[in-house]
């Protein structure tokens, strides 16, 4: 889950002291830092849009001040584009394809990664730049991401399922937040005549080329 503490799982990630634990795949000054990736792939960005929806858990919420304050750093616009519904994606992307400058951060949370396609192809389609929370976005054909690599989240949490199940409590293994990592698919950056800086690509985890 991306907050277990929010979402009333567990009192802390070093105790849990219940009965759940796992791995937590939120941190939410990582929007921050996703603006910052925004403005290096694509300088003349003006504005960032702020995908949420209303249905999902309050992840965005946490993540909203982190954007807003890295847009106000590089003197761009922030706008929150609310979505509730996968038929909403395409008429709300072709929105922001009639403001010239417009780039996309989406949020981490399970609605975003159950629906890469859904969200990748008229971002594409539209080419507008866009980071997105998870290397598998990446995979689907997004421009660049920062987030946790889920496949190896579910492994890791596996592995913690084991213990539980050889006698060891949850409550006694400490909730672990997910590696993150920078992944780039140069295929959507061609596409969208995107030239990724060279200090990107060095620093990549993971290159689609």
């Amino acid at each position: 889950v991306p907050d277990p503490i929010a979402a009333g799982l567990v009192d802390n990630y070093p105790h849990p002291n219940g009965r759940a634990t796992g791995f937590a795949h939120l941190e939410p000054s990582v929007g921050g830092k996703m603006v910052d990736l925004l403005m290096e792939v694509a300088p003349r960005t003006s504005q960032v849009v702020f995908f949420t929806n209303p249905a999902t858990s309050q992840a965005p919420s946490l993540w909203r001040p982190f954007v807003m304050a890295a847009a106000a750093t590089h003197g761009i616009g922030f706008v929150e584009s609310s979505v509730a519904a996968l038929d909403e994606i395409d008429p709300a992307v072709a929105r922001m394809a009639e403001t010239p400058g417009s780039g996309i951060v989406l949020p981490a949370n399970n609605w975003v990664h159950n629906n890469a396609r859904s969200f990748v192809e008229p971002i594409n389609r539209y080419r507008i730049p866009a980071v997105y929370p998870a290397v598998r976005m990446i995979e689907e054909g997004g421009l660049i991401g920062f987030g946790v690599d889920i496949v190896e989240m579910f492994r890791l949490g596996g592995e913690y399922a084991g213990r539980i199940l050889n006698g060891l409590r949850p409550g006694d293994l400490p909730v672990q937040s997910a590696d993150f990592g920078t992944a780039i698919n140069l295929r959507t950056a061609a596409a969208q005549g995107i030239v990724i800086p060279s200090n990107l690509l060095v620093a990549a985890d993971r290159i689609i080329e």
